[in-house]
């Protein structure tokens, strides 16, 4: 294609996709007794989505500082190693709805005697799967 100067210039259409970040749904904060479990269900239970995941996994870390999280479920959910269910860091991947099935009923166990604030640290990462190229990882 030549411009009225005589300039040769071409033109190329290029596909951009957009990775839709994951959301989490979860307390702002929530309260236990001293060597009290806290089940977090109910008004207080942590959830995900992401409207771009069509049944693709997604990686989840869960961190406390002071005590231990038991998941509800642990079907369809794969751990990295010395990151598993009953520990103060949960580091695990699966589908949403593992990753659902699991956060349902998910319990805090302080470490014992011990009284202030804790931590929930939780960061979902959806490895760049499906919209495009970038992993997008939200954290709460």
């Amino acid at each position: 294609m030549k411009d009225n100067l005589g300039a040769v210039s071409s033109t190329a259409t290029v596909t951009v996709s957009v990775n839709a970040l994951p959301t989490i749904t979860a307390p702002a904060a929530a309260r236990t007794f001293r060597n009290s479990p806290l089940t977090l269900a109910g008004a207080n239970r942590i959830s995900l989505s992401d409207i771009d995941a069509n049944g693709h996994t997604e990686k989840v870390i869960l961190k406390v500082g002071q005590g231990a999280l038991t998941l509800a479920a642990v079907s369809n959910l794969t751990f990295d190693a010395g990151f598993g269910n009953k520990s103060g860091e949960i580091r695990m991947t699966g589908t949403l709805a593992a990753l659902n099935a699991a956060l349902k009923r998910l319990r805090y166990t302080p470490t014992a005697n011990t009284a202030g604030v804790d931590a929930l640290q939780i960061t979902v990462d959806d490895m760049g799967n499906p919209g495009g190229p970038g992993r997008r990882r939200p954290g709460r």
